[in-house]
């Protein structure tokens, strides 16, 4: 009977350990998670803001592009 009581403490201390361990990966788990999703709900706004053409003649202008009778105006501080 000592014998088991023994093997029964030695099995419950471990699995306490095991799960301590379990948690604090759960939690890191849980902080990348949260930092994917920031991620990808960036990236999924800059998709949304592609469909507006307005943002898209912003991009197109700050690469010099312009419409077929539009003309382009530079400043010194650019």
């Amino acid at each position: 009977m000592v014998v088991f009581l023994g093997w029964a403490g030695y099995t419950y201390v471990s699995q306490i350990f095991q799960l301590e361990d379990m948690q604090k990966e759960y939690a890191q788990n849980e902080v990348e998670k949260k930092k994917a999703e920031q991620i990808r709900n960036d990236l999924q706004h800059e998709v949304n803001r592609l469909d507006d053409p307005e943002y898209l003649l912003d991009i197109a202008r700050s690469k010099g592009m312009t419409l077929p009778d539009e003309r382009l105006i530079r400043t010194e501080e650019e």
